[in-house]
């Protein structure tokens, strides 16, 4: 029993002594010596004779242990300085970058870096401030299915999760310049429960109405000029950017009508949807020529114009930048100058008249020309290029035997009322027949007409709608007129006077398709008609004259033979 008392104490010392050594030390190392102690203990209970052999045993265990504590703690010393070096560096490292991707990058670069930032923030299961993180425990918290009302699982569509929550997947912007509107349209995933509103964020920040969990879009009206960025939110949260943006511009005025006035227009609008507008102008621009402006708040007039098309443009101004042109076209009414006083004419050759007229004055300082015009039924002609300040003219090529009516015309902006000369003027049909003039057609069919019959006659080559003067010949007598047809021809009948007898000639004067006299002619010979008579080369007071001698010297009557009458036929 002795020995056994002394071998467990000489245990209890190298434990006490072990323990001195240690003190201060790890878990481990206490614990490996308590084992070692027992050990010895039971060691003695084993062994009584070989006291020795724990003491050694246990002081070589002590030392194998401390030898393994201190590799392990050198090892886990060496770690952590390692792991502290390579979060220094890499957060050395990160804040360089970001320092000269800072200096690099643009404005637009950095915006859509920090809105996909902002995005990915908003990613589900990220953590936010104030967001729990899944696994936290707080008191009071229930574990997640537990299975009672109110648990906050992720993706039951509460407020405030994350889960429930996620960015537009796509957002669109359209600008209606001219009414100064923005349309927000966006997409959300069906999954969504958030609240989200939109709005324009610039100078000034312009929210729709409304916040919506689904798809759609939202109209901002009278949005004032600038640049914008559309920005979303999630239940009243902070404001994201949407990576979408809006370049609205001065809306034009409205409703612009241009009103034409003697050598002027009045121009009127409606305002311009845009706030901010100060004022507008109104501008009148010719083709090739110098513009015109006015300016006003509702309307104004633009003088001094001629007349000719204008664009007129309004413009809507503000204290920065103006709006584009409301644009209208429009003519000014122009100025009917008066009409030509003192119109004369005189037959100036044998198919020519002269016309002259007094000059006129215009109020607005239009210049004037002139105009001479020749007129007959159904037909006209006329001196059209005059020098524009001449006050005669002459018309020449014109058919013989018509009556014509002269007139004279100013023109400005626009062509007078005619002046008129007080009496027409007839050319004189030409004293014999024409050399060259074409033959006409008849329904003689070579037979003799007889004085008193009536034959048809026909023509070509005349200008349409114009009068054609028919006479007989050896002087000239009318015997009427025919109107041409919309192909140039002509066709009358006409009856050949009584007591011309012998070789006589018909004739058809007018205007031909090239503008100048046309003749026709048809050489014809009279046989006498029933009372006789005698060859007519003259006038019918000459027959009447020879008649008369021829009673009295004879003491009788004149005899006349008559000759039966062939029937007509068409030539």
């Amino acid at each position: 029993m002795q020995s056994f008392a002394r071998a467990k104490q000489r245990g209890i010392d190298l434990r006490n002594k072990v323990m001195s050594v240690e003190r201060g030390g790890r878990r481990a190392l206490r614990y490996a010596v308590g084992v070692l102690a027992v050990a010895a203990v039971v060691g003695v209970q084993a062994a009584p004779a070989t006291a020795v052999g724990p003491a050694t045993a246990t002081s070589t265990a002590t030392a194998t242990a401390g030898d393994s504590l201190a590799r392990k703690t050198d090892a886990a010393s060496k770690a952590a300085k390692a792991a502290k070096a390579g979060k220094a560096a890499n957060a050395g490292k990160a804040d360089g970058d970001r320092k000269v991707a800072a200096k690099a990058e643009s404005a637009k670069a950095a915006k859509a870096r920090r809105a996909a930032a902002r995005r990915a923030a908003a990613q589900p299961g990220d953590a936010r401030p104030g967001d729990r993180r899944p696994g936290d425990r707080r008191p009071g918290d229930r574990r997640p299915g537990d299975g009672r009302p109110g648990d906050g699982r992720p993706g039951d569509g509460r407020p405030g999760d994350a889960q429930a929550r996620s960015v537009p997947t796509s957002v669109d912007v359209t600008v209606d310049g001219q009414a100064a509107t923005v349309t927000i349209a966006w997409t959300l995933p069906d999954e969504n429960t958030a609240a989200v509103g939109f709005r324009l964020n610039g100078d000034t920040t312009i929210e729709c109405a409304e916040t919506a969990t689904a798809s759609g879009s939202c109209q901002l009206t009278e949005v004032p000029p600038g640049s914008y960025a559309v920005e979303y939110r999630e239940d009243e949260g902070s404001w994201t950017d949407a990576d979408a943006d809006a370049d609205v511009p001065v809306a034009p005025p409205v409703a612009v009508t241009a009103t034409p006035t003697l050598h002027g227009l009045t121009v009127a609008w409606g305002p311009s949807p845009s706030p901010g507008v100060t004022g507008y102008v109104a501008t009148a621009t010719p083709v090739g020529g110098e513009p015109v402006s006015c300016q006003s708040t509702t309307g104004c007039a633009l003088t001094g114009l001629t007349y000719r098309e204008y664009t007129v443009s309004v413009v809507a101004k503000t204290a920065g930048p103006e709006s584009e042109g409301a644009t209208v076209a429009a003519t000014p009414l122009p100025e009917t100058p008066p009409a030509p006083t003192g119109v004369t004419a005189k037959l100036s050759g044998p198919n020519a008249i002269t016309i002259s007229w007094k000059p006129v004055t215009s109020a607005l300082g239009v210049p004037i020309k002139y105009m001479g015009g020749i007129g007959a039924e159904n037909w006209g002609t006329g001196c059209w290029d005059e020098p524009r300040d001449a006050l005669t003219c002459t018309v020449d090529d014109l058919p013989a035997g018509t009556a014509y009516t002269i007139t004279a015309y100013a023109i400005g902006d626009v062509m007078s009322e005619p002046g008129r000369a007080a009496a027409k003027l007839t050319i004189p049909l030409p004293s014999s027949i024409p050399d060259g003039a074409p033959p006409m057609r008849s329904d003689l069919d070579g037979a003799d007409p007889a004085a008193g019959d009536s034959i048809t006659i026909s023509g070509t080559g005349y200008q349409p709608y114009s009068t054609v003067l028919l006479a007989i010949y050896s002087e000239p007598v009318t015997l009427g007129s025919a109107t041409v047809e919309d192909d140039g021809t002509f066709s009358a009948t006409v009856k050949l006077p009584d007591g011309y007898v012998g070789e006589h000639s018909l004739l058809a004067s007018g205007t031909g398709l090239d503008g100048k006299p046309r003749y026709m002619q048809l050489a014809l010979t009279i046989a006498a008609g029933g009372g006789g008579g005698l060859p007519v080369t003259g006038t019918p007071v000459a027959l009447l004259l020879a008649l008369g001698a021829g009673l009295v010297l004879g003491g009788g009557g004149l005899l006349t033979a008559s000759r039966p009458r062939r029937a007509l036929t068409t030539a």
